[in-house]
């Protein structure tokens, strides 16, 4: 019984570990593409949710090739 609660303990302390990396690397991206958005159009205000909704529901149209 120890054992299987210390490694549901483990898996659970790596589970979270994962998160907030995938938390810090979307930032550095966020980040990333906000500074070239901004060199680009310097009037740019930064990334707002009303934006990342609408980039996250377009529809996409893939390209099937010849």
């Amino acid at each position: 019984m120890k054992l299987t609660s210390l490694i549901i303990t483990l898996a659970t302390l790596m589970a979270s570990f994962q998160a907030n990396a995938d938390i810090a690397t979307a930032q550095k991206m966020v980040d990333k593409y906000a500074s070239v958005a901004k060199s680009a159009d310097p009037a740019y205000a930064g990334p707002s949710a009303a934006e990342g909704k609408t980039f996250f529901n377009r529809e996409v149209i893939q390209f099937k090739g010849s």
